[in-house]
This record gives structure tokens, C-alpha cells and sequence, in this order.
């Protein structure tokens, strides 16, 4: 495996573009994070090859592609959502999604290990770690709950629920951190009118928890159980307001009784995470015009009482992806963003444009920028491109030593590859562990700087 990397004094590392700054890297340890909010722009990278780790030229983070689409001939590998962690609880194995409907099974090294035999009836299975046991798998299977051992490759079914055809949480909800409950929601055909009733389940006494919520006629984007079991998030994507079924709704555990408390009552890109005061919080991208700046803002809400910190304003054409799954860390919260058409026909370059980072949940507006992602969404100026499977989801792993995401490296119509990058070299990341990297200092290679104007084109 071929490794890139940058130590020690000696080596410095000059970004200059039209009319800003220059952007300088001393070596003085193995990796500086950039803290600043200034703008970086994207230099051309040549794409690496399979199993190739590089250092990002401009944000010194170390990255490791993983697969390759094209040499398999289907259809893309891919993160599958940034609010899901892939990772098993030692971090020792990844979980991958080839597009198409099956999952692979690769170890932290990047490794393929086998296919993981998922099954589904009717809806998606969506497949989750155990948030303790690194050898459990979950999923669904119609209105069934598999469990799944990797290592000895057996399946057994843990719950049924009779009372619906199939069992969802809409492809977005995570069981608690220890791995107990989870949100459900059971559900008859049809789809949009059929029965649907949401509630908590218990894993290990095998019970439901509380009351059962009436949801039928309700359309909702998605359900989950907080990290500590203590409330029960539903992401109302189809009306906006503050009243119940408007917004995000909020539920207290177990008396399963709706919270009347000022959340977020549009529908964005969310997650639930833990703060720096250990408060379970909903962190939400904004995408309303209501700050006196006229940026797109980051924020969180309390899930306790509602209550709102703002978190960090980005340039509007930026769409945001947002990332909670650090909870061994928390505090943080990682976002990526990818730009919409029209802003990339314009010459114009913001901080924080098609970029992975992490931002502070304290409201200090305190960043972590991490890597350009190099996957494009959209073709330039119009829609006539538009793959949504091209966002980069990124997410981190529980410990946060780790981040995965998909990039089609702007290569449009081009199957996706998965990237993982690795921060246990990263002095200053929100992991305190620092091991220094003992390989011999390499500046990056295969970096040009190019005019303001022609940058994002490739």
C-alpha cells in the first residue's frame, strides 16, 4: 500500500488562489487539523488507486480508498446514510453497501471479507450494528427482526410482530447506545393509507415499551430511539409547524407522551447526538432565511426542553449532510456538504464548499475541517445530472478515530468508491489519543493549483 505522508519541520505546503491568502502547513507535528473558516480551495487530486492511502493536500488527513466499482462492474459502492454507522463496536469491521441491494463485509484495513447474506420482505432491511457486540448484525425482514452473527454466519429470528405485514423506521433510525430499543413503526399495505402505528420495543425483555402512538395517515421521513432510550425522535417531513405531526416531533420513554417544546419545525438533514454537557440534542441543518448574516445555519435543540444554539452559518448552494454517530466522543458533530448547480457555475469559492468536517456543539462555532470529498451530486448550472447516491455521508465512528464516506471523485455517471479516513495521527482532532506516525515525511503528489474559475470543473 502506498502511503503519502507529511512530518516534521522542513516541509511546508503553500495553497494560493485568486485574491486569497495563502494557506501554510508546517510540519511541526504529523498532522495539524485546520481550524480556521477561511476559503481552501480544491486542488486537482489525481484519483487513487485501490487500497492507495493518501494525505488530503490541503487538509493533511490521512484517506484510504477502499474499493473499486469500476473493476467489479456494478453500479457503485457507497456509504449508505451519514446518521448510520457502518463500524461494529471495536471498530475491527466495516459494513459497505453496493448498490443494488447488497452488503459487503471489509475489516478496518480495507480488506474484503465476504458478502453479508441480508434479507428483505417488502421493505428495505435496513441493516444496523449492535452498538456492543462488534459481532451482531440486526435487520428487518417484513415484520421480523433478524439477528445475525458474523463470525459464525447464523441468523435467528429475535421478534415478530403479527399485528403488521412489514416493520420500518424508515431507513433512518439507530437502536439505543446499549444496543436495547429501538423505534418502530408497524405498518400495512398500503403504503401511504394502510395501518401504522409507531412505539419502542425492547430488545432484551423481548416487550414493547409504553403505549402504542396512533400514525395512520401521518407522513413522516423517519423515527429513531435517542441515544439513551429516553425519547423517541419523529422526523415529520411533509408538514411544517410546531404542533404534533408538524416539524420534528418529540417523545418522552416510556409514557410515550409528546413533548410541546420549540424543536426545529422544518425538515432538514438531521441526527440525534450528545453534547459537550452530555444533553441529547437534534442537530439540524437550517434552510430557512431566518439569521441576520443570510447564511444557511447549523443548530441544535435540547430534546429536555427544546432549547436552540446556533452552531455555525455556511454560504446558501451548500447542502449539508449531518452526523451524530461519535457518541464515544461527544460534543461534535461531523457534516459534509456538496454543492447544488448553480453553485458550481459560479466562479465564487466558500468555506466549507464540498468539504467533511466537524463542528462544535457548544456554540462557539469552533471547527475541525477534515477533507475535500470530491463527489459531485449535480451537473454544473442545470439538474440534467443528478444522482443521489453522489452525496459523500460521511460518518464517523463511535470512538472517532475513523470517518467513511463515497465520493465519485467528479467523474458524473461514474460508479461511486468508498474512502476511509483515519485520525488516530491527527494532533488536535476531538479524540485526545494521539499516536504519532513514524513513516518517513512525503509531500502530497499529483497536486496542481489551478485558476479560481476553473476549480470544481474536473
Amino acid at each position: 500500500m502506498q502511503r503519502r505522508h507529511c512530518l516534521h519541520p522542513i516541509f511546508i505546503f503553500t495553497l494560493l488562489f485568486c485574491g486569497v491568502a495563502s494557506h501554510l502547513f508546517s510540519q511541526e507535528t504529523d498532522a495539524q487539523l485546520v481550524y480556521s473558516q477561511e476559503v481552501l480551495a480544491e486542488p486537482f487530486l489525481a484519483k487513487p488507486a485501490i487500497g492507495e492511502t493518501y494525505r488530503d493536500p490541503v487538509f493533511h488527513t490521512k484517506i484510504t480508498r477502499l474499493t473499486d466499482a469500476v473493476a467489479e462492474q456494478n453500479k457503485g459502492f457507497v456509504c449508505y446514510y451519514a446518521k448510520l454507522n457502518p463500524f461494529n463496536a471495536d471498530e475491527s469491521k466495516i459494513l459497505i453497501y453496493q448498490r443494488g441491494g447488497k452488503w459487503r463485509l471489509y475489516d478496518i484495513s480495507g480488506q474484503f471479507l465476504k458478502e453479508v447474506p441480508v434479507k428483505n420482505t417488502q421493505t428495505d432491511s435496513q441493516p444496523r450494528w449492535h452498538p456492543t457486540d462488534p459481532n451482531v448484525l440486526f435487520w428487518f425482514n417484513a415484520n421480523t427482526i433478524v439477528k445475525h452473527n458474523i463470525e459464525s454466519a447464523t441468523s435467528e429470528d429475535i421478534a415478530q410482530f403479527q399485528d403488521y405485514q412489514f416493520i420500518t423506521n424508515f431507513d433512518e433510525g439507530n437502536y439505543s447506545a446499549d444496543g436495547t430499543l429501538l423505534a418502530i413503526a408497524g405498518k400495512n399495505w398500503p403504503w401511504r393509507t394502510g395501518l401504522q402505528e409507531f412505539f419502542v420495543y425492547d430488545l432484551v425483555n423481548k416487550k414493547q415499551v409504553g403505549p402504542k402512538i396512533p400514525a395512520t395517515g401521518h407522513e413522516v421521513d423517519w423515527l429513531s430511539i435517542s441515544p439513551s432510550g429516553e425519547y423517541m425522535v419523529v422526523h415529520v417531513a411533509f408538514k411544517q409547524g410546531g404542533e404534533q405531526w408538524q416539524g420534528t416531533d418529540v417523545y418522552k420513554v416510556p409514557e410515550m407522551t409528546w413533548q410541546p417544546y420549540p424543536y426545529y419545525i422544518y425538515s432538514d438533514h438531521a441526527d440525534i447526538g450528545i453534547d459537550e454537557l452530555g444533553d441529547e440534542v437534534y442537530v439540524t441543518d437550517n434552510a430557512e432565511s431566518v439569521y441576520p448574516d443570510r447564511l444557511r445555519h447549523i443548530e441544535k435543540f435540547r430534546l429536555s426542553d427544546g432549547a436552540k444554539t446556533d452552531l455555525l452559518g455556511l454560504k446558501w448552494g451548500l447542502s449539508m449532510l449531518i452526523s451524530c454517530r461519535n457518541l464515544g466522543v461527544p460534543g461534535w458533530a461531523i457534516v459534509s456538504t456538496y454543492s447544488l448547480p448553480e453553485r458550481l457555475a459560479s466562479p465564487d469559492i466558500y468555506p466549507f464548499q464540498d468539504e467533511i468536517f466537524a463542528v462544535k456543539l457548544d456554540g462557539s462555532y469552533e471547527v475541525r475541517r477534515l477533507a475535500h470529498h470530491r463527489s459531485q451530486r449535480f451537473s454544473v448550472g442545470d439538474y440534467s445530472y443528478n444522482n443521489y447516491w453522489d452525496q459523500p455521508n460521511a460518518v464517523s465512528s463511535t470512538s472517532g478515530d475513523f470517518i467513511l464516506f463515497s465520493s465519485n471523485w467528479r467523474e458524473l455517471d461514474a460508479p461511486e468508491d468508498v474512502y476511509l479516513m483515519d485520525l488516530r495521527d491527527q494532533a488536535g482532532w476531538i479524540v485526545s489519543r494521539y499516536v504519532p506516525d513514524t513513516d518517513p515525511p512525503t509531500p502530497p503528489t499529483a497536486v496542481t493549483v489551478q485558476a479560481e474559475s476553473n476549480l470544481l470543473r474536473k
